[in-house]
């Protein structure tokens, strides 16, 4: 039995050496697919050269052969433009490089590989990357034919249809990693791209363009950086017989992209007589690596208005986490026709506010509309979870709707403009079961309406009006920073974990400016809060006879020097515009570092210490 398996398995050896020849360089391999006899192809067998090896590949695909293998030849496939055929299954080796001739990709049209009115094609390449030269394209003389529009994609596919694309990474593009736009045929029908990486490209991940019947599977769309948009995915037709039918992207990670990470732009030239939009985008990530880095929107659509086609656009089980603006926006004249719905989705630690709703206008249609089902907020910086921005108002009542639960322990709310807009969206505090902490002393917790007024508009803002009769009676030392650390006691727990302690962890804590209340500078809150700065004490200062003046905080404060308390000034909710003194005694360090922390509280409206804060002397 031994003897006659080694025998089979030597037959069957040679069978497939006869049947398949090696790599290299091959004549009559190539004739023996010419005249149909091999329908497997190696590309190599027309030539391989390592500088420029178009001819080799080209002359594969243009072949008889259904399958083309690009195998690893232990240098890069440098090639110039590459056209595809249909009725193709194209395969790179593990380890291929297929790498863009430098010099060369300076028409428009000119991408690493495409493909116009073919159909029935296969390209897959677990382990090869398809790379072009990014950085040059981004330099004459390419900008001189269009770099700025974006152009030189890595896979481009124009009205193409039973189309699978497996395993391809694609970096460094002058313009999109994959392209599906129009051809001659009309839109890119049934196509898959799965297990995809596209990655550094000039302006999209991918831009779908014209396509019905879209699969985006288990692809990762990242560091799109150059010209805009730069998202991860770009849905934007640019005429109204252009479709988004049935385009289904799932378990896709959208990452580090400049732009947005999800970008739908139906354009205005879409009407009634275009087809129903068909977007699902399921189990998805929108996210940059460190919170608030940059970046633009996670889930972004802009809606065409009154006159826009039907349809559904779904966001289902969804993340966008450490977005530069919001984590989900729906923007444009109005819903009209098109609903928007967020199902199960959550928005994390977005720089911006995480939702954002810009429409011009109520809908007359009341056929579309804006839907928030069972959706989340989780962040931490005080400011409205939810920020509806209209023109002049109006009921929208049937254009947004939904809940949505807000995990923030500065409270929940939504910031409306006019304050007179009607909604049908409720936003819950979670933490708190829709109420207001209550915290020490009748103080109570909460972000309020937006006040952005600047405390140098308040009359009598100027040092010499604040300070100017202290110095018949003290002489002046230094100024403290403007510019110190902070941080929200919602909990008015900061006593009792001494965040006046020399040696806490403030690492978390906010910047913040002195000589302005704490609202405009993000923290639209009413509460107790915390200041922490370091400064040093000139060795010649007379101790015993140092003071600190606060031109003014609003409303009351509690000061700390290295770590022990000094004073406060409390005047039951008055006096938020008076300057007070605190002797600093022996709680100072002369001729070195010391550590001021002021508690400080905010009844209503602005709050902070909102004046600037000095070092004197008693005069003598």
């Amino acid at each position: 039995m031994k003897r006659s398996l080694v025998l089979i398995a030597i037959m069957t050896t040679c069978c497939w050496a006869n049947a398949f020849p090696g790599k290299g360089r091959n004549p009559g391999a190539v004739a023996q697919v010419s005249a149909g006899e091999l329908t497997v192809a190696n590309a190599s067998w027309w030539g391989f050269d390592s500088e420029d090896a178009t001819a080799a590949l080209q002359g594969a695909i243009d072949s008889k052969a259904k399958t083309v293998i690009v195998p690893y030849m232990g240098k890069p496939w440098i090639v110039r433009p590459i056209k595809l055929r249909g009725n193709l299954e194209l395969v790179f080796e593990p380890g291929v490089l297929v790498l863009a001739k430098k010099d060369e990709f300076k028409g428009t049209e000119d991408s690493l590989l495409s493909a116009s009115g073919q159909s029935d094609m296969i390209i897959r390449g677990y382990g090869a990357v398809l790379r072009m030269r990014k950085k040059d394209y981004q330099h004459p003389p390419y900008q001189e034919v269009g770099q700025e529009l974006g152009y030189r994609h890595g896979l481009r596919l124009w009205g193409c249809k039973r189309v699978v694309a497996e395993g391809l990474r694609i970096e460094s593009s002058g313009g999109d990693g994959i392209y599906l736009g129009s051809g001659p045929r009309g839109a890119c029908e049934d196509v898959v791209i799965r297990d995809c990486i596209s990655h550094d490209n000039h302006r999209q991940g991918i831009s779908v363009i014209d396509a019905r019947n879209l699969l985006l599977e288990n692809c990762v769309f990242s560091g799109t950086d150059g010209v805009g948009p730069s998202a991860g995915i770009d849905f934007e037709p640019n005429f109204p017989q252009q479709q988004l039918v049935n385009c289904v992207v799932r378990n896709c990670i959208f990452e580090n992209n400049s732009g947005h990470g999800i970008f739908v732009r139906p354009p205005d030239t879409f009407n009634r007589k275009s087809e129903p939009i068909s977007i699902r985008i399921e189990n998805c990530v929108v996210r940059m690596d460190k919170s608030r880095m940059g970046g633009d929107g996670g889930m972004v659509v802009r809606v065409p208005g009154d006159d826009s086609p039907s349809g559904l656009i779904e966001f289902i089980n969804c993340t966008s986490e450490n977005t530069g603006y919001g984590g989900a926006k729906v923007y444009g004249p109005s819903t009209g026709n098109l609903k928007v719905r967020f199902v199960n989705c959550r928005w994390k630690n977005s720089r911006g506010t995480p939702v954002e709703l810009d429409l011009t206008r109520p809908s007359t249609k009341k056929a579309g509309g804006v839907e928030f089902v069972n959706c989340t907020v989780y962040d931490t910086k005080a400011g409205p979870a939810v920020q509806l921005r209209t023109d002049k108002g109006g009921d929208y009542s049937h254009d947004i709707q939904g809940v949505i639960a807000v995990h923030n322990k500065t409270g929940a709310w939504m910031k409306l403009k006019p304050e007179s807009v009607k909604l049908n969206l409720r936003v819950i505090d979670a933490i708190n079961k829709g109420q207001a902490a209550q915290l020490s002393a009748g103080v109570f917790g909460r972000t309020m309406g937006p006040l952005t007024r600047s405390a140098k508009d308040q009359p009598g803002y100027d040092d010499e009006s604040t300070f100017g009769d202290l110095w018949q009676t003290h002489d002046f030392i230094a100024d403290l920073p403007k510019t110190w650390s902070f941080k929200l006691d919602f909990k008015d727990e900061g006593q009792k974990q001494k965040w006046h302690a020399v040696d806490i962890d403030d690492a978390d804590w906010m910047p913040i400016h002195i000589g302005e209340w704490w609202e405009p500078q993000g923290n639209q809150y009413d509460g107790i809060a915390w200041y922490r700065v370091n400064f040093n004490v000139p060795a010649d200062a007379p101790g015993p006879r140092l003071i600190l003046t606060f031109g003014a905080v609003d409303t009351s404060a509690w000061i700390y020097l290295n770590g022990k308390n000094v004073g406060e000034f409390n005047q039951d909710g008055k006096g938020w515009e008076k300057r007070f003194e605190v002797a600093i005694g022996d709680a100072v360090k002369i001729g070195t570092n010391n550590l001021l922390a002021v508690r400080v509280w905010d009844i209503s409206r602005y709050g902070g210490i909102w004046k600037s804060v000095k070092l004197a002397e008693a005069k003598e």
